[in-house]
């Protein structure tokens, strides 16, 4: 109890990122490069830019390119798995914690608890819009 007393207050690390309207834009990517217009990233062994198939990335689902689905399948379950991963390799703001990597990411989707994960994504983590 007597150490409670003389404690400092504690501080506590908000777990978020950004919400997927950010990432509509490619400027907003991590390792966005003016020069190229490219965002290159990595998760695990594969690298890729804004163009890669989210299912060469993801092991399955759209075919479609992971820039092609922010900007036009806003109401599609690969938006949100998109944004989960944007975030988790870098593009969560500085001021927040986003508590997974790009592979763990990868392999929620993968996972039998895919429809759980998704959800917490969407309801929990992509809060941050600025």
């Amino acid at each position: 109890m007597q150490s409670g007393a003389y404690s400092g207050p504690q501080a506590t690390v908000t777990c978020q990122g950004y919400s997927p309207g950010k990432y509509k834009k490619i400027e907003n990517w991590p390792n966005y490069s003016w020069s190229t217009k490219r965002a290159v990233n990595t998760v695990g062994s594969l690298r890729f830019n804004q163009n890669e198939k989210f299912n060469v990335i993801f092991g399955g689902g759209s075919d479609k390119g992971l820039l092609y689905i922010m900007q036009n399948m806003s109401n599609s379950d690969e938006f949100h798995w998109i944004t989960a991963l944007l975030n988790a390799i870098g593009g969560a703001p500085a001021s927040f914690y986003f508590p997974y990597k790009g592979i763990e990411v990868v392999q929620l989707y993968k996972s039998s608890k895919s429809a759980e994960a998704l959800k917490f994504f969407k309801d929990y983590m992509e809060k941050h819009s600025a």
